[in-house]
């Protein structure tokens, strides 16, 4: 079966990135006088199906699962820094030593508790100059209920990521993300669907053509579909227990 991670891999490498700046020995974080604990971020945890099966709907339904979860790496970094406080904005400034690099995290509190955030950078780094440049930006409801983030291609204020996440009412939580392209188009779609019985679904789209299904019950047995990219005829069906 065709993995559909390709696009999404680029949630992975911005991750790393960030988690990087906020734990690298190369460069320092701002610390002593002035600096205060980051705003907590509450952020949902996305899981797939509680199976150990080796059925490969399973499996892509659990990796696509971990996968949304690195959308919300972020607050996890930004939160181990040392923040400077001024006023309703909190920010912590990572410095290279070795280039003049510089990545800024900030996040502002509004009235309603909720936060906007963005990482911005500046300076040289590999051989590419960054001015104020927006590498992501999103907010984050005060319950950590719902929120968004949007990453953007290098150096430009074009998309290439979006995720947003949402709770209902009776406490599912849902996570869309889409991957575009240079051209602003969305070359994928994967929506998660976790209920609080532990059942879920997972869809997947290439552009606007439905190729992935899967659906899981509260113990972990579940079925899933693959269709073919250009015509939507199904190509697949299987179970897992």
């Amino acid at each position: 079966m065709r993995r559909r991670l390709v696009g999404l891999y680029a949630i992975v490498l911005a991750a790393s990135f960030i988690g990087g700046c906020s734990k690298s020995s190369s460069g320092t974080n701002p610390t002593g006088p002035g600096t205060t604990t980051a705003p907590q971020l509450a952020t949902p945890t996305f899981t797939g199906p509680n199976t150990t099966s080796d059925s490969l709907g399973a499996i892509e339904a659990k990796s696509l699962s971990a996968t949304m979860n690195f959308q919300v790496a972020f607050a996890e970094s930004f939160q181990t820094g040392q923040a400077k406080q001024n006023g309703s904005t909190w920010s912590w400034t990572y410095h290279s030593s070795t280039s003049s690099f510089t990545a800024t995290w900030s996040a502002v509190k509004q009235s309603d508790g909720s936060y906007s955030w963005s990482l911005v950078f500046n300076g040289q780094t590999d051989s590419v100059t960054y001015n104020n440049w927006t590498f992501l930006k999103g907010t984050t409801s005060s319950d950590g209920k719902s929120g968004n983030c949007t990453i953007y291609y290098s150096n430009t204020s074009s998309i290439g990521i979006q995720f947003n996440w949402a709770t209902a009412s009776n406490g599912t939580v849902t996570g869309t993300v889409l991957v575009y392209n240079a051209s602003g188009a969305v070359t994928e779609k994967v929506v998660i669907t976790n209920n609080t019985d532990k059942s879920g679904e997972v869809d997947v789209y290439t552009g606007a053509q439905m190729t992935f299904k899967a659906t899981w019950q509260s113990n972990g047995s579940g079925q899933w579909w693959e269709y073919d990219p250009s015509s939507g005829a199904q190509v697949y069906y299987g179970t897992w227990s």
